[in-house]
């Protein structure tokens, strides 16, 4: 009389054919999960922008929006203050606080366009001002980018003060 069931063989053999899906999805689920991260953050920027934006518009006033670094490099977070609250600095009183966000503490870079500037301040038409409370460039664009994958995603500001997340390099949806 035969046993119903599964040999041995029978089960190595399909414990190998999971391991070897396995090798082949896992690097593919690290890139996806990377790029994630870089949208994530891209869209992160975008609302700290946009938050300001509002505000200025709300308030018929002037809103600036400094971006926090962790060791010189950006992080992702941002204050938001009323620009005659706003020191030279890019800080603000917490009482004159409008928004903030922690950034977050990474050793994944963005880039400012241009390169140094961390502040940008909008008017209370919602438009982008030339120039930051403190007289410097205002921002015109972040690259959020990762050292895992080839994935980056652009934060533009245009003058007029709209807020576009794209890709720069102009490929696939939401090419700049």
């Amino acid at each position: 009389m035969r046993v119903k069931g599964f040999t041995l063989v029978e089960m190595m053999v399909v414990v190998a054919i999971i391991a070897v899906l396995a090798m082949v999805a896992v690097p593919d689920f690290s890139a996806w999960i990377a790029n994630n991260k870089v949208h994530a953050k891209a869209e992160a920027l975008a609302a700290g922008l946009n938050t300001a934006r509002t505000e200025a518009l709300k308030r018929s006033a002037s809103v600036s929006v400094r971006f926090t670094d962790t060791g010189g490099m950006l992080d992702g977070g941002w204050v938001v203050c009323p620009a005659d609250r706003t020191a030279a600095d890019g800080t603000c009183a917490a009482a004159d606080l409008i928004d903030s966000r922690k950034g977050e503490n990474t050793t994944e870079p963005v880039d400012v366009n241009p390169v140094g500037a961390t502040m940008v301040t909008f008017t209370s038409l919602g438009t982008a001002a030339a120039k930051d409370v403190a007289g410097g460039e205002r921002v015109a664009a972040f690259d959020v980018k990762s050292s895992k994958t080839s994935e980056v995603r652009r934060v533009a500001i245009s003058s007029g003060g709209r807020i576009n997340v794209c890709k720069p390099d102009g490929t696939g949806y939401g090419a700049c």
